[in-house]
C-alpha cells in the first residue's frame, strides 16, 4: 500500500470514529468533558472537531452544544448518564448567566420561605424545587442548562440536609 492510500485509509477512519463538537482526546461521544475543555480553554489554541479556525471559542462551544451526547464511545471514557450529571460552579461565572452561583445561592436561602414560622417551611419548597428540577433534567437540552440544574439540585439538597428535610 502506498504512502497517499495509507494516509487517506487513516483519514477515513478518524473521519469514521469522530463526533462533530467532540474535543480532545477525541473520545467519541460529545459530554461534560468537551465542555470543561472548551470553558478551560477558552481563547486559547485548540478545536472542537469540526471547527476550523484554531481557537477554542463561541464556535466551539456551539459546537458541543449542538451535538450533546451525540456519537459513541471510542473506549477512552465511559458513556455518560443521561440528565444532569454534575454542578460544575466554575461555568455560572464564565456562561453569560445573570448571577454567578454564589449569588444565586445568597438569593434562594434569602427567600422567605427560609424565615417562615410554618413548621413545613422550608422543606415543603426544598422538596419541590428538588422534584421539579430532577424532573426536568431528562428533558433539557444542552450541557449549560444541565449544569445550571445540576447546580440549583446540589444546593437545595445541601440545604434540606441544613433544615432536616426528608425529601
Amino acid at each position: 500500500m502506498k504512502k497517499s492510500q495509507l494516509r487517506k485509509l487513516i483519514r477515513k477512519i478518524i473521519a469514521e470514529q469522530s463526533q462533530l463538537g467532540d474535543t480532545p482526546p477525541y473520545d467519541g461521544i460529545v459530554n461534560n468533558s468537551d465542555l470543561q475543555y472548551v470553558m478551560q480553554n477558552w481563547l486559547q489554541p485548540g478545536d472542537a472537531y469540526d471547527s476550523t479556525d484554531g481557537i477554542v471559542n463561541t464556535d466551539d462551544l456551539s459546537l458541543v452544544n449542538i451535538n450533546w451526547l451525540q456519537g459513541q464511545t471510542t473506549g477512552n471514557s465511559s458513556p455518560p448518564t443521561s440528565g444532569c450529571e454534575s454542578c460544575d460552579t466554575s461555568v455560572w461565572d464564565t456562561s453569560g448567566f445573570t448571577n454567578t452561583h454564589s449569588s444565586w445561592v445568597e438569593d434562594f436561602t434569602a427567600m422567605p420561605h427560609f424565615s417562615s414560622s410554618n413548621p413545613n417551611q422550608p422543606c415543603k419548597m426544598l422538596c419541590q424545587k428538588i422534584q421539579n428540577w430532577t424532573n426536568k433534567c431528562s428533558n433539557i437540552e444542552g450541557p449549560l442548562r444541565q449544569n445550571l440544574l445540576a447546580c440549583k439540585i446540589e444546593e437545595a439538597q445541601n440545604q434540606s440536609q441544613i433544615h432536616g428535610c426528608n425529601c
